[in-house]
């Protein structure tokens, strides 16, 4: 990773790509310094499509496109150019996708719910373990203006 972190995003749709012009994980990462996007995929190889030709448009560089399968994402896990898996899909994907991409080797990045039961979790922890990888679910709606301000109004003791 000397010359940066290459992720790869699984989900484009709202929290992946995006609802407006801020949102989505593919958006965000354009921000970070040393962050270059790989790959895309989407269960919708349009919404893959779309995430790819923004990249392409704001960056110069235009990942590789998976998607148009449920499956399609073991092939952006496998792939030799990404890092760290960015998980964005449905909730009911976030586990076996998350799992995958661990057993290939990837460290992996998951939305919120990162699993929906106990024995999921417990999956999740082992998987990490026995790939010696991360896992880490994120949350990004803690972290917005406005969740910003309240807490910045509550240090100051106006709330």
């Amino acid at each position: 990773m000397k010359n940066g972190i290459r992720v790869g995003v699984v989900g484009c749709g709202a929290r992946g790509f995006g609802m407006n012009e801020h949102f989505g994980a593919v958006k965000r990462l354009t921000y970070v310094p040393g962050v270059t996007i790989t790959a895309v995929c989407d269960i919708r190889r349009e919404f893959a499509e779309a995430a790819a030709q923004y990249l392409f448009e704001t960056t110069g560089r235009r990942p590789r496109v998976f998607g148009g399968s449920a499956e399609s994402y073991r092939a952006l896990c496998e792939a030799a150019d990404v890092d760290i898996v960015y998980n964005c899909t449905s909730w009911d994907a976030h586990v076996p996708v998350s799992a995958y991409a661990m057993k290939a080797g990837k460290h992996t990045l998951v939305e919120v719910p990162s699993a929906m039961f106990v024995d999921e979790c417990w999956e999740l922890v082992e998987t990490a373990e026995k790939a010696r990888v991360h896992c880490m679910q994120l949350e990004n709606a803690c972290y917005g203006e406005e969740e910003l301000l309240a807490l910045n109004l509550c240090k100051l003791g106006m709330l």
